[in-house]
């Protein structure tokens, strides 16, 4: 196996891929595919294993999140015993040399129905290398199906399945392996309604259901909704402000169904979903929901949104204990206890803010696995339980009343913080988060940011409505990270004019100065002063202001070019702003020396920034 990384950076941690595979070789290719997107459920090294397993032959197997071959969200970490098996034959790991064959014959018998709207399906399969394993499947969305181990030269399987497509054909496949290691997919179509008996009509007594379903499965407006339609149902979307969904009957007959989203609904009552167990995607955002309990044996839910409802009781998720759940989002519910909470312990990311009554985080402590956890707009006061949870790359309790924030100091993986609007006086703990690159900390009590000074990553930093005494911290921050954003006052406020980034460098034209202000209020413009001594008189050497930005809180880059730099002398530069009433403040100074190379034209020896808050 040969790996080429073209690039590594944090930055392409979500990402995609491709990767297919014959009996000799294979191939994957993984690129990224969003970058800065927020917490990464999907991480480049389980994307690289994906793709890597489909260059040794394997099919997708969306049965369990948690497999390799899925598109779980994050911790796919398993091969299921029917790859394993695949890969026991396979010619990488067999030292036995044979010569690459196609030898399979495969014969489709004849197709009957089989209970509940099912088809059968039987096949003779034979291979004068002997056969191995035969794996079934289902294209389109619902991947591989079944897999039977297979011995001698040749066999008869079957396969009963009700995985259909929406439109009158179905396509599906066999992937056969035999025992030295040669695989070939088979493919072919059945029409599963040459087969089945007539489908019954689905009563849908909401007409906005069964228009959201007709649109999934690209029905025509006014067409019936039989039984056999809804078992091509495989995803379900509507969100329809003036179309509200208040009933679920029917959609109970649409059991592979694997993701549904009934955004801003009237819906109450979710009994139809009881026994939809093939859901791995579920988003019930802004309905009338007070009782969860039908969700209880959707052992496959990986994400479940249920923000904006009429929450309490969230002791049916106990029944999720073995589930792959990964994302839950709770939002704006009634929740007071979230005890039901700790035996979900495969999270990576939860959501509890605007409930307005969690206190207790005890329960959290164990979910050492969450890389997002959210938790606004409660009055929670002691974040002890979060101390452990070291994999934390987001965390958000704004709105809360936490004064004490110790316990975040060994989250060191952090990159998003939000703890504004709360009672924090001592950023302290915040020293060490150096992997920091959102820290949002308006409306608290901070008096001293010198703890701040050392975040040399941080791309934003918000510190309004805080009684900071002393901005030179910042200063320095703002010296070692000049693309840092600082916001002390309102965020549409600026600050007098805050110098970020002030160098010279060397041209054929001079010496080329540049700087960057952070904000700028009441500024006219810039005066450039030159001398060529440290303490020497300075003097302007540019006849004309450089107009300034006025009143701005937005980054502002200049440049000036001095002409009448000599070659072979060393010169100072400071850089003065004015204001419209004539007031100057020196902002900085900056060293440069010029040289003549060997082709007669200056390159730079070196500058030195020094930033000064007088």
């Amino acid at each position: 196996i040969w790996v080429d990384r073209y690039d590594s950076s944090g930055r392409a941690a979500d990402v995609g891929g491709t990767g297919s595979g014959v009996s000799e070789r294979g191939s994957a290719w993984v690129f990224p595919s969003n970058f800065d997107s927020g917490v990464r459920y999907r991480d480049a090294w389980e994307a690289i294993a994906h793709e890597i397993g489909h260059a040794f032959g394997l099919a997708h197997d969306f049965r369990n999140s948690i497999y390799i071959m899925s598109y779980g969200p994050g911790n796919r970490n398993e091969l299921s015993p029917c790859t394993t098996k695949w890969l026991d034959a396979h010619k990488y790991f067999n030292d036995t040399a044979t010569p690459i064959n196609d030898n399979t014959s495969v014969q489709m018998l004849l197709t009957n129905p089989a209970e509940s709207l099912a088809i059968r399906l039987r096949f003779n399969i034979s291979d004068t290398d002997g056969l191995h394993q035969v794996i079934f499947d289902a294209q389109g969305d619902d991947g591989l199906v079944e897999c039977k181990e297979l011995s001698g030269y040749s066999s008869t399987v079957e396969f009963i399945t009700n995985a259909f497509d929406s439109g009158n054909t179905s396509k599906y496949g066999l992937l056969i392996i035999d025992r030295h290691g040669n695989f070939k997919y088979h493919g072919f179509q059945v029409r599963p309604i040459d087969v089945l008996p007539s489908s019954e009509v689905v009563s849908i007594p909401d007409s906005n259901l069964a228009a959201a379903i007709r649109k999934a499965l690209e029905l025509a407006p006014d067409s019936t909704i039989t039984q056999l339609d809804m078992l091509g149902l495989r995803i379900c979307y509507w969100s329809n402000p003036g179309r509200q969904i208040t009933d679920l009957t029917g959609l109970e007959y649409a059991i592979n169904l694997r993701s549904l989203g009934l955004y801003n609904n009237q819906i109450e009552d979710i009994a139809p979903l009881s026994k939809l167990t093939k859901l791995s995607d579920l988003r019930l955002t802004g309905n009338q929901i007070k009782d969860i309990t039908p969700l209880s044996q959707l052992t496959k839910l990986s994400h479940l949104r249920l923000d904006g409802n009429q929450i309490e009781d969230i002791t049916p998720l106990l029944k999720l204990t073995n589930s792959n759940l990964r994302d839950l989002r709770l939002t704006g519910n009634q929740i007071k206890d979230i005890t039901p909470l700790s035996q979900l312990t495969k999270l990576i990311a939860l959501n509890l803010s605007d409930n307005q009554q969690i206190r207790d985080l005890t329960p959290l402590k164990v979910l050492t696995n969450l890389r997002m956890l959210e938790v606004r707009n409660n009055p929670i006061s002691d974040i002890t339980p979060l101390a452990g949870l070291t994999n934390l790359g987001g965390l958000y309790l704004t709105g809360n009343q936490i004064s004490d924030i110790t316990p975040l100091a060994g989250l060191t993986n952090l990159h998003w913080l939000w703890l504004y609007s709360n009672q924090i006086n001592d950023v302290n703990p915040l020293s060490g988060l150096t992997n920091l690159r959102q820290l949002y900390l308006m409306n608290n009590q901070i008096s001293d940011v010198g703890p701040l000074a050392g975040l040399i990553n941080v791309e934003t930093l918000r510190l309004e409505e805080n009684p900071i005494k002393n901005r030179k911290p910042l200063l320095e921050l703002l010296e070692k990270n000049p693309d840092v954003k600082i916001y002390l006052k309102d965020r549409r406020t600026p600050l007098p004019v805050t110098l970020s980034h002030f160098r010279a460098e060397l041209s054929d034209a001079g010496v080329v100065l540049k700087w960057t202000t952070e904000s700028e209020v009441d500024n006219a413009g810039f005066y450039i002063y030159r001398s060529t001594t440290k303490s020497g008189e300075f003097k302007v050497v540019n006849p004309t202001m450089i107009q300034g930005a006025g009143t701005s809180s937005e980054r502002h880059t200049y440049t000036w070019t001095d002409t009448t730099a000599k070659p072979n002398v060393a010169y100072y530069y400071q850089i003065e702003d004015i204001s419209h009433a004539g007031v100057r403040k020196q902002l900085a100074t900056v060293r440069m020396r010029g040289l003549v190379s060997a082709s007669g034209k200056l390159t730079t020896r070196w500058a030195d920034l020094k930033i000064q808050e007088k």
